[in-house]
């Protein structure tokens, strides 16, 4: 990894090899990489796939595979494009069910974690990561957070009042 904390105002283009061993590193042990550099290798992750083809979507969903245990919100919102293009471009297409998949199993372990609801006091990284896993988890029809914003839809409907929930 290069520009380590993001020192130089610059882009990094890897070729297709290096971000195959980026890719590994983040799947064996993405922590000896700092969050900084997390979040940059999703921006550059993203220039790479649309502008440069140097990687590609199986690549994009091995990239992702590992963020089941990234809990730095910074990176989770780095790899939004990322996540927005895979499912334009996957949407329809054989391996859209194996997309989908892919973000309930990334997104559900830190809303097990976080809960699906803002909680008074909580710190601002807390509500972060479960904003962005949040959407992506009700993106993927997870059937705990369907139910979830469901219910906070009824209650809604049946009182009438001010309520906060996500259309899944």
């Amino acid at each position: 990894v290069l520009n380590i904390d993001q020192v130089g105002y610059y882009r990094v283009d890897y070729d297709t090899s290096l971000w195959h061993s980026i890719i590994n590193q983040l799947l064996v042990n993405h922590s000896v990489i700092n969050p900084i550099n997390r979040a940059v290798l999703q921006n550059e992750f993203y220039l790479g796939y649309t502008e440069f083809n140097r990687v590609n979507a199986a690549d994009g969903l091995r990239l992702l595979s590992y963020f089941g245990v990234e809990t730095e919100s910074i990176v989770w919102n780095a790899a939004v494009l990322t996540l927005k293009d895979l499912n334009e471009h996957l949407f329809g297409t054989a391996v859209y069910e194996q997309f989908l998949g892919i973000t309930k199993g990334i997104t559900k372990p830190h809303l097990k974690v976080v809960g699906y609801d803002f909680m008074d006091g909580e710190d601002l990284e807390k509500s972060n990561l479960r904003s962005v896993t949040k959407t992506w988890n009700c993106m993927a029809l997870d059937d705990d957070c369907f139910h979830n914003e469901y219910e906070k839809f009824l209650d809604f409907f049946e009182n009438q009042d001010v309520a906060n929930f996500d259309f899944c």
